[in-house]
């Protein structure tokens, strides 16, 4: 689990430029458009005013940053190049339209495939017959527990255990057997929270998957199409996969609109709130 209070905190001026990306970890690092910090107190790494034809975070692989060109509707526009992650140097920079990074190389929408380090064209496939939108998140997601954590005695063991996600705004969950079995369901909203976030593999650490969540609805509806957020208390929630119960509840204070959830590893976790202010979480030991 995580720490109840923040290892640290920062305030970050927002670029209105920018598609609102938020924070994500990576390794010792927490990357932002544009913009590394040391996740071990927040302090500087590197820093860009800007980048040339980018402003959005498409992924990192092997210590190097792909930041694309994004369109309304996170559609891929022209533009893209490649940070060092541990200095910030720009590697390249071209006109190229990345549509989807898949390890050390790169689709465009025209079927070229280039190297992410150099920007090189390794080969030519067949153009996608559809085109992938860049973002961190799924409809569902559906992840295995490993065997690191046995859990207490007379728990199911995380490794016979698979949670399912059907629903893009945190809807119930189930955990599932290895036998095909439900062992347990959650449901957010029947235990009285509100999750604005969709959540992702990304929010999943052995043996728990977290959210960000209110006891309120953080928002009010203003016509059809418009809605109005309302300052509320957020939470960070930990719901163990082995039973399917809240372990963890953590009091993030009081935001207005939707949080950005970074992620978490086996070394913490980090919150982006109103694309300016980061809070940092150290795992417990």
């Amino acid at each position: 689990m995580l720490t109840s209070s923040p290892a640290w905190t920062i305030d970050r001026p927002a670029d209105p430029k920018l598609w609102p990306g938020g924070v994500q970890l990576y390794e010792r690092y927490l990357v932002g458009e544009w913009y590394c910090l040391d996740r071990t107190d927040g302090s500087t790494v590197w820093e860009r005013p800007s980048l040339p034809a980018v402003n959005y975070i498409a992924g990192i692989h092997d210590g190097i940053l792909l930041g694309v060109r994004l369109k309304p509707g996170q559609r891929p526009g022209r533009g893209a190049c490649a940070l060092r992650l541990a200095d910030g140097q720009i590697l390249w920079s071209s006109h190229l339209t990345p549509i989807s990074l898949d390890g050390s190389q790169f689709l465009c929408i025209d079927g070229t495939v280039c190297d992410l380090r150099s920007g090189a064209v390794c080969k030519k496939v067949s153009p996608p017959k559809t085109l992938a939108c860049w973002g961190r998140y799924e409809d569902s997601f559906s992840w295995s527990a490993s065997a690191s954590d046995p859990g207490q005695p007379g728990d199911v063991s995380p490794c016979d255990v698979t949670v399912i996600d059907e629903s893009l705004f945190g809807g119930d969950m189930r955990g599932i057997g290895k036998d095909g079995v439900v062992l347990w369901q959650f449901s957010p909203t029947e235990n009285g929270w509100f999750c604005g976030q969709p959540r992702h593999a990304r929010h999943a650490r052995q043996p728990y998957i977290y959210w960000v969540a209110t006891k309120e609805l953080p928002y009010r509806q203003v016509t059809d199409k418009m809605i109005e957020y309302i300052p509320c208390t957020n939470y960070l929630l930990a719901l163990d996969a082995r039973t399917g119960r809240l372990a963890q509840k953590i009091d993030l204070g009081v935001w207005s609109g939707p949080a950005d959830f970074g992620g978490v590893d086996e070394r913490g976790a980090v919150i982006c709130f109103e694309r300016t202010h980061i809070v940092y979480f150290a795992a417990s030991e």
